[in-house]
């Protein structure tokens, strides 16, 4: 996807989600998740698995993460 918003819920997983421009949400989701933004925000809400985020220009908000995250932005 090159530019918009992302929305992922209430799914087993894994996810691997990709943006150019604008923000990812994920909530919900069993297994791990992997998700990058060029240009926006990424947010994360009870994930069972790991998750990768990175972001060239925005904010992670992450919350209710067991396994942990490895963020970068």
């Amino acid at each position: 996807m090159r530019h918009g918003k992302q929305t992922i819920t209430g799914i087993m997983g894994p996810v691997n989600t990709e943006v150019g421009g604008g923000d990812v949400d994920l909530s919900y989701v069993s297994l791990g998740v992997a998700a990058q933004a060029l240009a926006g925000n990424l947010s994360f809400e009870v994930i069972g698995g790991r998750i990768e985020a990175h972001t060239g220009q925005g904010n992670i908000v992450c919350l209710r993460a067991p396994q942990g995250i490895n963020a970068e932005t």
